[in-house]
């Protein structure tokens, strides 16, 4: 979950960069990113196992992150970073909401049809809950992709 993040946001500045017809720096950031995980993967394999892999790749993986914001913002200045970081807060809070329902909903999965209808709350509610935090929070995304869903009708 951890890498998700780091890996989702990385490919949207992927396809900035490269929509600016830059693709030298992205390469060279993405080397640098698999440089830092070979360090760090050597450094916490064996401390900490395969638990150390997976941190050496989440850790790379928002280098790789952190780096290529660093190179749009010299690009193309100021971007957003404040709104962008309240986004991401609103999103993060929105979240936990999300995930406590969840949470409480969803069963040990044993295979009955119990489990599965506990499943479909859970996955129903944490939405409901999502939506339901996003709403409180004044989220502008959320108002965006409503107006979306009432276009597409």
């Amino acid at each position: 979950l951890f890498l998700l993040f780091a890996v989702s946001v990385t490919g949207l500045l992927l396809t900035v960069s490269y929509a600016l017809g830059d693709t030298r720096t992205p390469v060279l950031l993405g080397l640098l990113s698999v440089l830092v995980n070979v360090g760090l993967a050597l450094g916490l394999m064996w401390p900490l196992a395969h638990a150390g892999l997976a941190l050496a790749s989440s850790l790379s993986a928002y280098v790789n992150l952190l780096a290529l914001l660093w190179a749009l913002r010299r690009r193309l200045g100021l971007i957003g970073g404040r709104a962008l970081a309240r986004a991401v807060g609103r999103t993060a809070v929105a979240t936990v909401a999300l995930w406590l329902v969840a949470r409480v909903l969803a069963p040990a999965w044993d295979g009955t049809v119990h489990a599965v209808a506990l499943t479909i709350a859970a996955i129903v509610g944490g939405a409901l809950a999502f939506g339901v935090g996003a709403a409180l929070l004044r989220a502008p995304e959320l108002t965006a992709l409503l107006g979306i869903l009432r276009r597409r009708r």
